[in-house]
Formats: C-alpha cells, sequence, structure tokens
C-alpha cells in the first residue's frame, strides 16, 4: 500500500478530538505496516539481514510520508516522524543503525 493510501484510510482517525480513536488509528496503521513488512519479505525472498534492513527501512520512509501529508494539510501530526523505526527498535535494539 502506498502511504497516500495509508493517510487516506487513517486521516480521519489520527485528527480525531478523541485520544482513544487516535491511539486505535495509530496502533490499527502500525498493525497495517508490520503485516506489510511480512508480507514484502516473504514476496522477495528475503534471507539475510540486510534484506530485512531494506524492508523495514521503506516502511518508515512510508511512515514519514503520511507525516509530512498530515502536515502539508493540517499544519501538524499526531505521529512523530520515524515513529516506525523508533518502534521496532524498541522492540528491536539490534536494529538500531541499520533502518
Amino acid at each position: 500500500m502506498k502511504a497516500k493510501e495509508y493517510f487516506a484510510k487513517y486521516e480521519k482517525g489520527l485528527l480525531s478530538e478523541s485520544t482513544d480513536e487516535c491511539s486505535t488509528a495509530i496502533a490499527d496503521m502500525l498493525t497495517e505496516m508490520n503485516a506489510e513488512v511480512q508480507k514484502l519479505m516473504e514476496v522477495r525472498h528475503v534471507k539475510l539481514n540486510r534484506g530485512g534492513y531494506a524492508v523495514f527501512k521503506e516502511m518508515n520512509e512510508k511512515w514519514n510520508a503520511v507525516v509530512r501529508l498530515l502536515e502539508k494539510k493540517y499544519g501538524c501530526t499526531p505521529i512523530i516522524r520515524d515513529g516506525f523505526r523508533t518502534f521496532w527498535v524498541r522492540k528491536m535494539p539490534q536494529l538500531l543503525g541499520h533502518i
């Protein structure tokens, strides 16, 4: 899925005044992006770490593109730049410096 599609799908939830709805939208987008990571690794037959790093980096760039789209349209964003990378580095510290 392209960044514009993620933006269109989660825009309303991300900008909701309800913190629960916003948190749910962020979690759903992250979950969907993680599923896309798995799919890309399978389709690309990733066997080595460097192939996985490239997929994670690509998804982080999509996350940042959503951030830019929100900033461009609304002037602010409820999600942080490099949030996808931050999430995964906290889960797997060995990714630090690779994605």
